[in-house]
């Protein structure tokens, strides 16, 4: 769904510096048995969302993390996430098809705007505010080329796109660590083909799988995550519908 509609160029992300964003939401619903998602309910005149966010809109992620087949109880939990974040807070919205209708209507109960308006900021497009390290091993970018993270010239270290550590992988012992040292995940010693190397967290459970042959990753159904092409690109999809695809990069020399 997000998918065709950034495609369609329907999804753009704003970022709220304010505690009160100045919108409220709600749960909706396509039709009587249609998916459930969060909507913007109403805008609040004089903020600096008003401008830019429409009622109507659906919410698909804030932060980065996805809204996935809300419901009452994580609606809620949602509110209190939002409210209890650090600002600025990034939410990405897809532009509703009848935003317009349900702004002018939501205007027309409250009369006349005598107060003054702050000005609203661009629609962001998630711009690239980071750069990857001249001397990095491999760049990580989303899907729309923004650079994500990297792997540090050293081979084993993670990093984000702002420099902190995210994790370590020491490829002898065949172990990944976290930015303070915690194991998080190990290869399986019970892989019974050679080409595929088992993942495992750090209680045994399966994490996923890596194909060397394909230079694949697998989640714990065997299912393609993300594949490596031989011009450096990833192509994928999401884990349980849950991870958008990632596209990774060799830095540049």
């Amino acid at each position: 769904h997000v998918a065709s509609m950034r495609k369609r160029g329907l999804v753009y992300d704003f970022s709220f510096d304010d505690d009160a964003l100045g919108v409220s939401v709600a749960l909706a619903r396509y039709g009587e048995k249609g998916r459930r998602f969060v909507v913007i309910d109403e805008t609040k005149r004089s903020t600096l969302a008003f401008d830019v966010v429409k009622p109507g809109d659906e919410v698909v992620a804030v932060n980065g993390a996805p809204v996935v087949d809300p419901d009452e109880a994580s609606l809620e939990t949602l509110k209190a996430a939002i409210a209890n974040a650090p600002r600025p807070l990034l939410v990405t919205f897809v532009e509703g098809e009848d935003r317009e209708r349900l702004y002018a209507e939501q205007e027309a109960r409250r009369g006349p705007d005598k107060a003054p308006r702050k000005k609203a900021a661009p629609k962001s497009r998630a711009k690239n505010i980071y750069a990857p390290p001249d001397d990095a091993l491999l760049v990580i970018a989303d899907r729309d080329g923004n650079y994500r993270g990297h792997v540090a010239a050293d081979g084993a270290t993670v990093r984000d796109a702002k420099g902190r550590v995210l994790g370590r992988v020491d490829a002898q012992l065949g172990v990944a660590t976290d930015g303070k040292g915690v194991l998080v995940a190990k290869v399986s010693l019970n892989s019974s083909d050679a080409s595929v190397v088992g993942v495992e967290d750090a209680a045994g459970a399966c994490l996923g799988f890596f194909d060397q042959g394909r230079c694949a990753v697998l989640d714990a159904e065997m299912t393609t995550v993300l594949e490596i092409d031989s011009a450096g690109d990833a192509r994928g999809h999401g884990l349980c519908g849950n991870q958008t695809s990632r596209r990774i990069s060799r830095a540049r020399s």
